[in-house]
């Protein structure tokens, strides 16, 4: 989701150097905007929602589902950035607790579920 408007601004760029286009870049810088927001509202949704499930796991770690849920509150809030920049500053905190939280739970898998 997040991907798919990674080159947006990019266009929108090039269309700035076109008379009369101004209108579709920023359309375009809009729907990248809109997109990165849904891809943090969606991850930050999935991850607090997960973390029940995961702490009835035999083993797993109640700290790691206590960082999911750290991860996915705060991923939330950069899903309101279209309306002020304060909403995408979180993503300083949101973007490293949900980094941390999968490479942890990915120690775990690839170590066949003991702790990491």
């Amino acid at each position: 989701l997040d991907a798919a408007g990674t080159l947006a601004p990019i266009a929108a760029l090039e269309l700035l150097r076109t008379p009369g286009t101004e209108a579709v870049a920023r359309s375009l810088l809009h729907l990248s905007l809109l997109l990165d927001a849904a891809f943090n509202a969606c991850l930050g949704v999935g991850l607090v929602l997960l973390q029940p499930g995961l702490g009835r796991v035999p083993g797993w770690p109640r700290a790691l589902s206590w960082l999911g849920i750290a991860a996915g509150l705060t991923s939330l809030l950069p899903a309101l950035q279209g309306f002020s920049d304060w909403w995408a500053n979180w993503l300083a905190l949101s973007g490293p607790l949900w980094l941390i939280w999968v490479l942890w739970a990915a120690l775990r898998a690839w170590r066949g579920g003991q702790s990491a």
